[in-house]
């Protein structure tokens, strides 16, 4: 086991130093976009790392000392230990950095040196200035959910566009066509477009992959998510539409992968955000049919068990 120390310097007080590690507004200055802190424990999403959010147990944590142990993560993390112990200077603060526990021979072990030192970098600067740039910059919900949807149409297997899905009466095929027009709208309503209503003439898992991420970058254009614009049923805030894409393409992408017998694993914040709008929108789309009764979660069910139940679909059906 190793340890990876570095000292730092920073012209500003012990107390700023302080937020930047163990306030949840702090970490996202410096660290990831995405944290949050609660119950002692600081929960981290980083982009490309699907699943549960990292979880750094704080074990102490005083104006001039805050550890913690990592209780989730990469594997060769679990268990190690981080400390930031601060000092007063004449200048400001130094700042002691020590990441202990890791194994030395990981293959890791010299980009996780450097990544902590860049890291210290960006948080002396976030302290010095109070101007937030992260590191790691998460994706949207519906960019994310967009990239996991898009990269298991683009590996579908030819032998599954038969395959019968979770969504009742709709094949791999059918499910396919029946979101084309879903995404194109989507689009033109971040865009503040009139509905189209062009018949669907390509629902090809490759066609439908591209349309997923462009309707996540219509979204992602200043002032898509402004004023009102027309989706669906007719007239509504442009966020709800934005929301009500998000929960269509996450819970038909689930579909079509266990039509496929795939899976979609999504990070817990993305889940959490589609299982918020599934509650948001549930009474009226159980009215309207487009869930199900709600069903029991599973035991231990994530967010995204949950939003399945939610919409009446069961996490655990296979074909």
């Amino acid at each position: 086991m190793s340890a990876i120390t570095l000292q730092t310097p920073i012209a500003a007080q012990p107390a700023a130093v302080h937020q930047a590690v163990a306030t949840a507004e702090g970490i996202t200055g410096w660290f990831t976009d995405r944290a949050r802190v609660e119950g002692g424990v600081q929960y981290l999403t980083f982009p490309g790392y699907p699943g549960p959010a990292w979880q750094f147990k704080v074990t102490d944590d005083r104006p001039e000392r805050v550890a913690m142990t990592v209780l989730a993560g990469p594997p060769n993390w679990i268990g190690t230990e981080i400390v930031y112990a601060v000092q007063a200077t004449a200048q400001g603060s130094e700042l002691h950095f020590a990441h202990t526990g890791l194994n030395s021979d990981d293959q890791d072990h010299a980009m996780i040196e450097r990544t902590w030192a860049e890291l210290m970098q960006i948080l002396k600067g976030y302290a010095e200035t109070g101007q937030a740039a992260p590191k790691f910059v998460t994706e949207t919900p519906l960019a994310e959910v967009a990239r996991v949807v898009a990269d298991l149409l683009r590996t579908l297997p030819t032998d599954a566009m038969a395959a019968p899905t979770p969504c009742p009466g709709f094949t791999v095929t059918g499910l396919l066509a029946h979101i084309v027009p879903v995404l194109v709208n989507s689009a033109r309503a971040a865009r503040k477009l009139p509905l189209s209503e062009e018949p669907v003439t390509d629902a090809s898992p490759a066609t439908v992959a591209d349309l997923a991420v462009q309707a996540a970058a219509a979204w992602a254009e200043p002032g898509a998510l402004e004023g009102m614009t027309t989706f669906g049923p007719g007239e509504l805030p442009a966020t709800l539409a934005s929301a009500i894409t998000l929960q269509e393409l996450a819970l038909h992408g689930w579909d079509l992968a266990r039509g496929a017998g795939r899976e979609v694993v999504l990070t817990e914040d993305t889940a959490q955000a589609v299982l918020a709008v599934v509650e948001q929108i549930g009474g009226q789309a159980r009215a309207t049919g487009g869930y199900g009764p709600a069903l029991d979660t599973p035991a231990h069910g994530g967010p995204f068990e949950r939003a399945l139940a939610a919409s009446g679909r069961d996490p655990r059906w296979t074909a």
